[in-house]
């Protein structure tokens, strides 16, 4: 004996109809399968897309970690825990939507019309929610730290051979050296004047004759000859006027390489790529007395989302870099 599930009352095992109400048992249990069966469908594919989906945000994690932004892998793989849970519970709303929007008919041009149609109504919705809570996921990253740049720093391949540090946007510490090639090049000049000058004739006379000895042997006529020839080119090359050079600028980072719209305003004149050399040298030393590091490259993340990526030109740029270097300086 078993029970009707409409009215409770006790009817034999094998009987497709309800004696009592009349209702069909056998289309029942159908039914009854296939719910069941689509509940189990919209777990799985919420798992699956939960697992493939965590994958993705753990992987990058990792790769986050390892470059040494431990804060940025901490909320990223924050997410793909998160996202493992959101995804099996976003799968099962797309099925009850599934369940109250799917049409009773389903007008179709031809059989492949059809096909693809009842494909989708049977696992469209399942497949689309995850997919969707996956982008609302990578969108709330976004907004709490600048991942553009956090992803560009850790996937970018840098040169081997480079001594500089690239700028990132959790931790931008890189301090190159100071241009002293203009200082060089005067050196270079005034070495080179120096040398080709022709000494005085009659001081020389007398310094001979105050320090060599007395020689009888006849001097030869032809010795000077070369070197006044020497000394006259030297003196013409000299004469000839040096082109300025180009000043070179210098960031924190390699300007060869900037490639977002703030490097870029960065290294587009000196003063502002020499502030951004300040800049990392006061956010190095004020990390190297800070207690709490985390919290001060946290305040640096803010910093740069909220007011130097938000200057359009060099002079807010300068003015806000300028601030922050005090600010540093004072910790």
């Amino acid at each position: 004996m078993k029970k009707c599930p409409f009215c409770s009352e006790d009817i034999q095992d094998a009987a497709i109809r309800c004696k009592h109400c009349g209702a069909d048992i056998a289309a029942a249990e159908v039914a009854a399968a296939e719910a069941e069966f689509s509940d189990g469908l919209g777990w799985a594919i919420g798992g699956f897309f939960g697992i493939v989906g965590a994958a993705i945000l753990g992987y990058v994690a990792y790769r986050v970690f390892a470059s040494g932004q431990r804060g940025a892998a901490v909320f990223i793989g924050g997410s793909a825990a998160v996202y493992l849970i959101v995804a099996p519970l976003a799968s099962r709303l797309g099925d009850v939507f599934r369940k109250y929007a799917s049409p009773d008919v389903i007008v179709a041009r031809n059989a492949s019309d059809l096909a693809s149609q009842k494909l989708f109504w049977e696992l469209g919705p399942q497949c689309i929610a995850p997919v969707a809570a996956f982008v609302v996921i990578v969108l709330a990253l976004s907004n709490m730290m600048p991942l553009q740049e956090v992803l560009h720093a850790t996937f970018s391949s840098a040169p081997a051979t480079t001594t500089q540090v690239a700028q990132t946007s959790d931790e931008p510490v890189s301090v190159t050296a100071a241009p002293v090639e203009a200082d060089n090049r005067a050196a270079q000049v005034a070495a080179q004047q120096q040398a080709v000058t022709p000494p005085n004739p009659a001081q020389h006379a007398v310094d001979q004759e105050a320090t060599a000895p007395v020689s009888t042997a006849p001097a030869s006529p032809a010795a000077p000859a070369p070197e006044v020839k020497e000394v006259q080119s030297a003196a013409t090359a000299t004469a000839a006027p040096v082109a300025p050079e180009k000043a070179v600028i210098e960031a924190s980072f390699d300007c060869g390489k900037a490639a977002s719209k703030i490097e870029r305003l960065i290294c587009s004149s000196p003063d502002t790529a020499s502030a951004d050399v300040r800049l990392a040298k006061a956010y190095a030393a004020a990390k190297a007395k800070s207690a709490d590091v985390n919290a001060l490259k946290a305040q640096q993340v803010e910093w740069m989302k909220s007011d130097r990526n938000a200057c359009t030109d060099a002079v807010c740029l300068l003015k806000v870099t300028e601030d922050r270097i005090q600010k540093l300086s004072s910790l």
